[in-house]
């Protein structure tokens, strides 16, 4: 299970370290400050969810496969919660979530949940 853990979560990793590249450049074109969307807390926090998430499933993949779709929605009401208790009080202090601000959190967490979802697509095809 750690080799696993392991490996998710360095290809996770860089995945999320190309897409943060991308997302930045993008930023950079526009002339807007990097990190002023807390964009880095959302990078974080969607890598860290993810990895909780996974290595959840992961443990009871044979235990209580039955439930795992539920452990999968867990987490992602998990994500959602954290965006309405920690990101869009900050979002929302000038009364409006701006475009920017959405990509902030939406880009990272898009990336991870495609990502989550093709690779525990493949765990479970292959138990």
């Amino acid at each position: 299970m750690i080799a696993n853990l392991i490996s998710f979560s360095l290809r996770l990793f860089i995945l999320l370290l190309i897409t943060f590249g991308i997302h930045q450049l993008a930023l950079y074109s526009l002339h807007v400050d990097w990190n002023l969307h807390l964009i880095i807390e959302s990078y974080l926090t969607n890598f860290v969810l993810v990895l909780i998430t996974y290595a959840i499933i992961h443990y009871y993949k044979d235990k209580k496969s039955q439930s795992l779709g539920f452990i999968f929605l867990g987490g992602f009401f998990l994500k959602l919660l954290f965006f309405m208790l920690f990101f869009k009080p900050v979002y929302k202090f000038d009364s409006e979530i701006s475009t920017l601000e959405f990509a902030a959190f939406f880009v990272p967490y898009a990336v991870c949940l495609a990502f989550e979802t093709i690779v525990l697509v493949r765990l479970l095809n292959r138990s």
